[in-house]
Order: C-alpha cells, then structure tokens, then sequence
C-alpha cells in the first residue's frame, strides 16, 4: 500500500490518481477486514468464550442472508437454485452466529466459485442441514481436509481477495453450536455441508 500512496503523491494526473484512491481503498478494505476476522477468530479460540443460544428460524435466515448477497450474485451473472422447505424450522442455536457461518460460506462461494451455485436446507427431527455447493476455481488444488484450516487458500492468485479466516470462523462458531460442518468434492462441485441442532429437547417445558 505504501508504494500507491508514494504513486498518488507524485501523480499528475487526475484519472490515474482516482485509480490509485480506489486501489487503496480496496486495500484498506481489505486490511480492516483481516483485522476483524482475526479478532473473531482470537475471541473463538478463548475457552471462555460463550454463545447465547434461542431459538432460531433457520428457514428466514438462510433466506435473508441470500438476499443480502443478491447484488454480489447479479454482478457475478450467477443465479443460484435453492431449495428450501417451507414449513419453518427452527434451531437452537445462535442468531449471530448462525447469520455469520451463512455469510462466510456463501462469501467463499462467491469469492472462489463461478457458473452453479446450488443452496438445499434439509430437515428432520432433531437436525437442520444446509448444504451450499458450487462449481469452483481450480478445484484440483482443493485440500478438504485443510479448507476449515486458518489461513488456507486453494488458490493463491486469487489471495488477495480472502482473509483465508471466513471458513475457519464458521467452523469454530458452528462447533460452539454443538453443530458439524464439512466438505468434499462430488461431481465437480465442491460442497459445503452444516448440520444445526433443531434442539427439541430445549423446547418441550
């Protein structure tokens, strides 16, 4: 950042200083956002560290938290299917945490993935699954084992535009639900699959 604020200094010219402004912003962006997910991540790591947990309309929040990707979708000439039942199903969970998994997930697919992008939210008893997939970058280069690691980064040319944390934090906020989350690679698609707590024993005083 320091070598386009030393360009911006010495810039004569009106257009390419408006280039090196929006790149710096963008790095700011960025930096801040490092900053937070670090942050998140620090908090997770603190055994002390506790949710409040309520129930949760998982059915609006998967919805909501689709709809607020709706631009980055349009930009991206990408319209997902979804498939999500229309009986309300509620969790025990999180509301924060929950919307916060969601994003991060999505934000990968967003960030790593191009053409199909597949939402399903499945439910029974005593679990809710959701299951985002999608068509991915270099998939060949993906690690499952590793993706939930911090830091990782299948792709590195694509580096700048992740923290590396998003998945990491969705990992440790959903294992602090006493939920699971895990991926594979099936049919060229690379599948993120979370299974939440519909938590009926909490619910039945």
């Amino acid at each position: 950042m320091k070598g386009y604020i030393e360009l911006l200094i010495d810039c004569k010219s009106d257009l390419e200083r408006e280039r090196y402004i929006k790149i710096i912003e963008s790095r700011i962006d960025s930096l801040q956002e490092l900053v937070e997910q670090l942050f998140t991540y620090v908090k997770l790591q603190n055994k002390s560290y506790q949710l409040v947990f309520e129930e949760c309309n998982i059915n609006k929040i998967l919805y909501d938290t689709i709809f607020s990707f709706y631009d980055d979708f349009k930009n991206r000439n990408i319209e997902p299917t979804i498939s999500i039942p229309d009986e309300c199903c509620t969790i025990w969970a999180n509301e924060v945490g929950i919307r916060r998994i969601l994003q991060n997930v999505i934000k990968n697919t967003l960030d790593h993935g191009r053409e199909m992008v597949i939402i399903e939210m499945k439910n029974s008893e005593e679990k809710v699954e959701v299951t985002i997939k999608n068509k991915y970058n270099n998939i060949d280069n993906i690690d499952t084992e590793k993706i939930f690691d911090r830091f990782y980064k299948a792709d590195a040319s694509r580096a700048y535009q992740s923290t590396g944390l998003g998945l990491s934090i969705a990992y440790e906020l959903i294992k602090c639900m006493n939920g699971t989350i895990m991926s594979l690679i099936e049919d060229d698609f690379f599948v993120i699959t979370m299974e939440f707590n519909t938590g009926q024993k909490y619910f039945q005083n």
